[in-house]
């Protein structure tokens, strides 16, 4: 039911839904245009009344509500994902949040965690899925009053001490990588050499303390300050920016209180030059 602001009119539509689970199968969101002036819509399923909210954007009304599929499959929601991956760009799943099927009735911590469970599981460790955002998640602050996380008071509902577990169990997509704590200081050749117009220089720390890396040019004045503080023991890139000065070589120094290292690199800032500097040298140590 629709109602407008110049008149007290009430229009009662019956849409049909055409979404197939078929074609999805994990609760969506969707959002229908509203004619200019129309103050509120009443949504109602099988009789009963759906949340729903009213959002502006660019000036224009959309009509917001949740959608969710009473038998989801899961293999068709991978297949999904599959597809989407094959086009090589990547996935992330936004505005992300799982209530009462159809948001209906108050808050049911069993139903909320048993979609999660079944939901999330299958986002989280696909390849192509890079990012999944939740759409708010404090009691009294999202619009889809059943799928808050948090209690007003602080308390985590289950779903998410369950999201919380499996996440920390399931470290999909991160990089696993094995780093030992450096013995000796080490100032490494920057790559690439030459460059343009951005190089990463590679250094070690030992110990705790204050440290130096700057980039001077060849009258020995320097040029640039990559860090300038204290640092802890570890490895450590440093990015060297050198898109406004002029091609040439250039020195980069590491020092600290117990080690003072020096290497060279090469700017070429024109491509032309670039590209010919590289057929005739690959790399400058």
């Amino acid at each position: 039911m629709l109602r407008n602001s110049y008149e007290d009119c009430i229009i009662t539509l019956q849409p049909t839904d055409t979404l197939d689970n078929e074609l999805y199968s994990i609760p969506i969101t969707i959002r229908r245009p509203l004619p200019r002036n129309w103050l509120e819509a009443i949504v109602t399923q099988n009789e009963l009344p759906v949340n729903t909210s009213i959002i502006y954007v660019n000036s224009k009304q959309y009509l917001m509500r949740d959608v969710v599929p009473d038998s989801a499959d899961t293999n068709t929601l991978k297949n999904n994902l599959d597809r989407l991956a094959a086009t090589g760009l990547p996935i992330y799943i936004s505005e992300f949040d799982l209530g009462n099927l159809s948001n209906s009735g108050t808050p049911n911590d069993n139903q909320q965690l048993q979609l999660y469970q079944k939901v999330f599981p299958i986002l989280w460790r696909h390849s192509g899925v890079k990012g999944i955002t939740i759409w708010d998640y404090l009691e009294g602050q999202t619009w889809q009053t059943t799928c808050y996380l948090v209690h007003s008071d602080g308390t985590a509902r289950p779903a998410l001490l369950w999201l919380a577990q499996y996440v920390m169990n399931n470290p999909t997509g991160v990089e696993a990588t094995v780093s030992t704590l450096p013995s000796m200081y080490q100032l490494k050749q920057n790559f690439p050499n030459p460059f343009n117009p951005s190089t990463q220089i590679q250094y070690s720390i030992p110990h705790n303390g204050y440290v130096s890396l700057k980039v001077y040019n060849l009258l020995g004045q320097e040029v640039a300050t990559l860090f300038n503080g204290v640092q802890k023991t570890g490895n450590y890139t440093a990015t060297f920016d050198g898109s406004r000065l002029s091609s040439g070589v250039y020195f980069y120094r590491l020092q600290s209180d117990k080690f003072a290292g020096t290497k060279k690199l090469v700017l070429i800032n024109s491509n032309e030059e670039f590209q010919l500097y590289r057929l005739n040298n690959e790399i400058i140590y």
